[in-house]
């Protein structure tokens, strides 16, 4: 589950970074066109999809590390 969540770790990261660097480097065009609400809403939507595969292979790291320290114990 965690290596599977590491897959999908660094496309999402690519995703964000766009995402973000396209809000800051074209904010004024953004603006004048109307379309800096859309594109901030889906850097938040890139941005919460990031939080939730780290947040899936960060709790499947602690799960296998607990049974293990368990086990040993």
């Amino acid at each position: 589950m965690a290596r599977r969540a590491e897959r999908r770790l660094a496309p999402a990261r690519g995703v964000l970074a766009t995402r973000v660097a396209d809000l800051l480097t074209g904010t004024a065009e953004l603006t004048v066109a109307g379309a800096l609400p859309a594109r901030t809403a889906a850097a938040r939507r890139a941005d919460g999809t990031l939080t939730a595969i780290a947040s899936r292979g960060a709790t499947a790291t602690a799960l296998g590390d607990g049974l293990t320290a368990l086990i040993s114990g």
